[in-house]
């Protein structure tokens, strides 16, 4: 029997989705924990959980997903596919469509349309808002249980179609396919007939595997803003639990809602920021505000109304600096090349990547479009500078925007306070500041 859950995810739990598209799922713990269902455990350090290969006939049914985009040219399509697994990280798939003939790309699938819907929601949220939700029939074949394959052990199959995984002791943790997470772990066979794993975690545990995600203390060490970042965090959960219940968990783990990565990621000064700002949410008129954020923020942000259908004074535009810190450039008279000087010799674009000659504006345009003719592409001059004179980096910064055509987007790139903050020389004017920032951000 199951018993004493309470005690290794205590109340308030959040329910988490990892995934929803594996056929197998391997659990690993340096302790031992139970896994099964019902009546029938088993205790182990490690399982692999598949589904019963014998089968019961078929289900016939309906499977849902997003529709992002189509497009004539496969290769197109893989691009955008591309670019959306690594926006959010979850499953997307491209797919010939049987009339046009088309390849669509797809995010999904989902077993039911309400979850398809939440996550056109989030879809639309993150900038795809021409994306559409479609549904097309499937038959799979229907498991009639589980098979378990712990090491060191014979194989048990259960006549279940979900089972527990549930740690011996109060703060041990399970690793799932390599992820380790506090609390415990359900599996569940889905309506398509994969399994979907959910992390049933206490939600302030379930935080601080949030917050150094997304605002990582390595990278920004300063508490106030990782306070904050908990403090946004816990309100994004409390109003959005239950999003995705009809798939059977509050909320995914990728940035389509927020990223989630468990005990691997925790880190101390998050996880005090967490405990000291414990049970705080963000409210508006006594409810719980819908607190979204991002990770870029490309030098404004955008008022609700303009993103979304309903306007809240809450979510409007704000000027916002670039993400990272500006580095601190070096150099070495050392007589080695670097990797990078060497692989340019090679490549032709200079051609003794060991002179130490002075360059002139024209040789750096040469090396330039050398550089471009090697990635496939060409400069926006239709010929290279001809003046001779020297320059310094405040020309080579205007050199490289004309010639990767970024002069027309530069002012979407980069703001001017971001711009005073990365080049503070006051006499530079306003497209030359630009210029240089964009490059030293670069």
């Amino acid at each position: 029997m199951l018993t004493g859950l309470g005690t290794i995810a205590p109340a308030p739990t959040v329910r988490v989705g990892l995934s929803t598209d594996t056929a197998s799922v391997r659990l690993t713990s340096s302790r031992p924990f139970r896994v099964g269902a019902g009546v029938h455990w088993i205790s182990t350090h490690e399982v692999l959980v598949e589904r019963d290969a014998s089968a019961r006939g078929t289900v016939e049914g309906w499977v849902y997903s997003v529709q992002l985009a189509s497009f004539s040219n496969e290769s197109t399509a893989h691009r955008l596919r591309a670019r959306v697994v690594e926006e959010t990280e979850e499953s997307v798939t491209v797919v010939r469509e049987p009339v046009t003939g088309r390849f669509a790309v797809r995010f999904g699938p989902f077993s039911m349309m309400t979850a398809a819907e939440t996550a056109l929601r989030e879809l639309v949220r993150l900038g795809y808002e021409w994306a559409e939700t479609v549904r097309e029939p499937v038959t799979v074949p229907h498991p009639i249980g589980l098979v378990l394959r712990p090491i060191g052990q014979d194989s048990v199959t259960l006549g279940a179609m979900s089972l527990f995984a549930v740690p011996e002791r109060p703060g041990a943790w399970i690793e799932v396919d390599g992820a380790p997470y506090r609390g415990y772990i359900e599996l569940h066979v889905n309506r398509s007939n994969l399994f979907t794993a959910i992390n049933v975690v206490n939600l302030e545990d379930y935080l601080k595997g949030v917050v150094p995600a997304e605002l990582s203390p390595e990278d920004f060490p300063e508490n106030d803003a990782i306070k904050a970042q908990a403090i946004a965090a816990r309100t994004y959960v409390v109003k959005r639990r239950g999003q995705y219940q009809s798939e059977g968990y509050d909320l995914c783990a990728t940035p389509a809602c927020q990223v989630y990565r468990g005990v691997g990621v925790e880190h101390p000064m998050s996880s005090d920021a967490v405990d000291e700002t414990a049970g705080e949410i963000l409210t508006y008129n006594g409810q719980p505000i819908d607190a979204l954020y991002t990770s870029t923020c490309g030098g404004r942000t955008e008022n609700a109304e303009n993103v979304f259908s309903n306007p809240v004074p809450y979510l409007v535009s704000r000027a916002c600096y670039l993400e990272s810190k500006p580095p601190i450039v070096t150099s070495s008279n050392g007589p080695r090349r670097t990797f990078e000087a060497a692989t340019l010799e090679v490549l032709g674009v200079v051609e003794d990547s060991g002179s130490r000659d002075e360059v002139d504006r024209e040789r750096a345009a040469l090396a330039l479009n050398r550089v471009l003719s090697v990635l496939g592409q060409q400069p926006c001059w239709r010929d290279p500078p001809a003046t001779t004179s020297l320059f310094d980096l405040v020309d080579l910064a205007d050199l490289v925007a004309q010639g990767l055509c970024w002069e027309r987007r530069l002012p979407y790139l980069v703001s001017s306070l971001d711009a005073m903050r990365l080049v503070t020389m006051s006499e530079l004017s306003d497209s030359e500041r630009r210029y240089l920032g964009h490059a030293i951000h670069q």
